[in-house]
């Protein structure tokens, strides 16, 4: 029996240290982001920021309020402690992925590129663009510098829309 105990807690040590890593390495992600964002924003006067995150948000806002609610609510059960834990860390990763989310589902534009994530990119540095069919209709991005970016469908729109004006004012340079 004390096998079985010391295994559902060394279990339950490693989730709660995952949880507590994932929500440590996303708001370091979001506060780069935020601090790049804003001065990007101070520096640059003409930009388009697309934002397509809201419903995202949404979902992991209601499924952080289902795990905080479960995680409460009074059960019957013997293994109360490990109810109130899941659904703790439930909570703890959606609020990880929304923090995720506010970074990966949001990117602005100018006449030169773009600034996705944490770093700005040149649309004269992009070799190839790649749409993907199927279920998941995204876009990636791969530049000079060996990356490779996703972006979603609604993001791809707006890029091809950029991309397509840089390179006609490119051509009507020459």
């Amino acid at each position: 029996m004390d096998t079985i105990f010391t295994m559902e807690t060394f279990i339950s040590v490693v989730m709660i240290g995952y949880g507590i890593w994932m929500l440590f390495r996303s708001a370091q992600q979001l506060r780069t982001n935020i601090k790049l964002r804003n001065e990007y924003k101070n520096s640059h006067k003409d930009y388009e920021e697309v934002n397509v995150y809201t419903g995202f948000l949404i979902f992991f806002a209601i499924m952080m309020a289902a795990g905080i609610f479960l995680a409460f609510f009074p059960y019957v059960e013997d293994n109360v402690y490990y109810y109130r834990l899941a659904y703790s860390l439930i909570a703890l990763i959606a609020v990880s992925m929304g923090m995720d989310t506010l970074v990966k589902r949001r990117v602005i534009f100018d006449d030169n590129g773009f600034l996705y994530e944490k770093a700005y990119y040149r649309y004269r540095s992009i070799m190839n663009v790649t749409r993907n069919k199927g279920l998941m209709k995204n876009m990636e991005i791969s530049s000079t510098e060996e990356k490779r970016i996703t972006i979603s469908h609604k993001m791809g729109e707006a890029f091809d829309v950029h991309y397509d004006n840089w390179k006609n004012r490119k051509k009507h340079k020459k």
